[in-house]
């Protein structure tokens, strides 16, 4: 490996000669040959020795002496991905100011689907689990030429594109890096948010033209992110996100990566006490039961990494019902009467038995809390829940998961008037 960067180094020198573009390519094209040839056991020894030749520079450089070949800089942006999934090799891009090379590049990239594609792969394994990485890809406005680039219909209507720009927004947002004392997530949410990122995501599930699940999932995640306060829910709320969102959640019911991103939107936007009314008055809670009977029918019938893909769909779903019921007693009259307790007891059934158990404790966590919301203030409503079943069941979830549901669990039989509700 260290000879093969070497040569790359060698190469990249050789910047303004026409000729020298296929010898830069055959030099990077080793190097990812490399990387592609180890095994899974060693491959992070081999990113380690390219690393510690400095592949990371000598790629960069790669880019910038191609002087706009697409032919040397998507393999170059493609090799400095697989180096990027090691902690050392972030320090490395950082130190070697990669997010300005980045954004150059992006700049220049306006309109070429394939090239934002890339750049945000390379942006989001640089800002993963990196806190100064994340800082510098927004403040040398990558991120905001990412976001420009969607704009573009070549970018806007490529699949690829828009998914890697939407999980690069996702981990520049993400607070995921725990060595520092504070994230800047939500200021860089907020950022990009003023830079109108929120509504051009938005604006994409509007046109319709993506309609890959996982694609449209990741959209709805990005703008999830980018929602980081009730001013930027009612931006998104006053452009129609409530019905487009529902639109989506409706159409993809089946998928479970789609339903988890949708449902986590709209719960994203409920936070806002507004926003909450408008998502129960066009049918939210009907569409919400509807997301979990979907995946709580299939759930005996799956092995256990399908059935983690339907636990995520079924939490968001009913963190959503949590959302829209908290310190809410007309949406908690109306969550009973369009069968929403039903739902929920149906699912701590299900999520107790087998394998469900262990992947399903999180979704028993929300479930409590759901039924806590939905008597805490309606006392009329408690007998109708309790004669439901939903003691024994919130007792069981207690009992299985006391870490995840002991205290949400207490709390809601608590809140049924149940006098031993702490055994």
């Amino acid at each position: 490996m260290k000879k093969a960067v070497e040569a790359l180094k060698v190469a990249s020198q050789t910047t303004g000669d026409q000729s020298s573009s296929p010898t830069l390519l055959k030099s990077i094209l080793h190097v990812q040959a490399q990387i592609q040839a180890a095994t899974p056991d060693s491959l992070p020894l081999t990113l380690e020795a390219a690393n510690q030749a400095d592949a990371v520079p000598a790629l960069l450089t790669s880019i910038k002496a191609a002087s706009n070949k697409k032919d040397v800089i998507l393999p170059s942006l493609s090799v400095l991905q697989s180096l990027l999934s090691i902690e050392a090799s972030k320090v490395a891009f950082m130190r070697a100011n990669g997010a300005a090379e980045l954004q150059q590049l992006a700049q220049t990239a306006t309109g070429d689907a394939q090239l934002i594609e890339h750049v945000a792969l390379v942006a989001e394994a640089a800002a993963k689990k990196h806190e100064d990485n994340k800082c510098s890809l927004v403040d040398s406005g990558c991120a905001s030429r990412l976001v420009e680039g969607l704009r573009s219909g070549a970018v806007s209507s490529s699949p690829a594109a828009v998914q890697a720009v939407c999980d690069c927004l996702r981990s520049l947002t993400t607070a995921d890096d725990p060595r520092p004392a504070a994230s800047r997530a939500f200021q860089n949410s907020r950022t990009l948010a003023q830079q109108g990122a929120p509504l051009l995501l938005l604006s994409i599930l509007k046109q319709g033209d993506i309609t890959e699940p996982v694609t449209v999932a990741a959209v709805c995640g990005a703008a999830k992110k980018l929602a980081a306060n009730e001013d930027i829910c009612k931006e998104l709320a006053d452009d129609g996100a409530v019905q487009v969102t529902m639109e989506v959640l409706t159409s993809g019911l089946g998928n479970a990566t789609l339903v988890r991103s949708a449902c986590s939107l709209l719960r994203q936007l409920a936070n806002s006490d507004a926003i909450k009314a408008e998502i129960v008055d066009a049918g939210g809670l009907e569409l919400l039961c509807r997301a979990v009977d979907a995946h709580t029918t299939h759930a005996g019938k799956t092995v256990t990494q399908c059935w983690g893909f339907r636990a995520w769909a079924m939490e968001q779903a009913l963190g959503l019902l949590v959302a829209l019921t908290l310190r809410n007693p007309s949406a908690a009259v109306r969550a009973v009467e369009v069968g929403c307790v039903d739902t929920v007891l149906e699912v701590m059934n299900v999520c107790q038995t087998g394998v469900h158990g262990k992947l399903g404790q999180w979704v028993q966590r929300q479930a409590c809390m759901s039924i806590r919301n939905v008597v805490a203030r309606n006392p009329e409503l408690r007998p109708i829940v309790l004669d439901k079943g939903a003691e024994p069941l919130l007792r069981s979830a207690k009992k299985m998961f006391p870490q995840s549901c002991g205290d949400v669990g207490s709390a809601a039989l608590r809140d049924l008037d149940i006098q031993d509700y702490n055994t």
